[in-house]
């Protein structure tokens, strides 16, 4: 009986945060291709150099430091919770979930360009995946030095 209600709990929690994960996947594609003033362009744009788009917004003069800060954080900051639940799912398995990642990534990338609605950027590709790195990796050592009985059985994940 006590068995039971322990999966039913973590069966009820990977419920919840499945669900918390798919809505604010939601949010942030919303953000990626209409939120923060995001209008359609006349054309499409692209940047396959790695760091010129962010090099040019860290040196430009004319683009204000918070400007600069939000860049930074919204390309990094906002995608540490996907690195998190990846992290917690996988008991720190970071291939499989990174290459999903990745391509996630890279497809909404595409549609930005496609739908004029922003641009293909490897820089964003770079800086999302050092946000999702930084949050896998932020699990995995918490989850190291807990045994792993923390984060993992919340979730209902199997030890390794």
């Amino acid at each position: 009986m006590g068995k039971d209600n322990t999966y039913d709990k973590r069966k009820t929690t990977r419920l919840i945060l499945v669900s918390l994960m798919v809505l604010y996947a939601c949010l942030v594609a919303y953000w990626m291709l209409f939120g923060f003033g995001r209008t359609l362009s006349p054309i499409y744009r692209f940047n396959a150099i790695p760091f010129l788009t962010l090099f040019g917004i860290l040196t430009d003069n004319r683009t204000t430091l918070a400007y600069k800060a939000v860049n930074l954080v919204g390309n990094i900051g906002v995608f540490m919770p996907f690195g998190m639940s990846a992290a917690a799912a996988t008991r720190g398995r970071v291939s499989k979930s990174y290459s999903a990642f990745f391509f996630a990534i890279f497809g909404f990338e595409i549609v930005q360009c496609l739908s004029r609605r922003g641009a293909f950027d490897i820089d964003d590709i770079i800086l999302n995946s050092i946000g999702f790195l930084s949050g896998f990796a932020a699990v995995a050592v918490i989850q190291r030095k807990t045994g792993g009985s923390r984060i993992g059985a919340a979730v209902g994940t199997p030890k390794r």
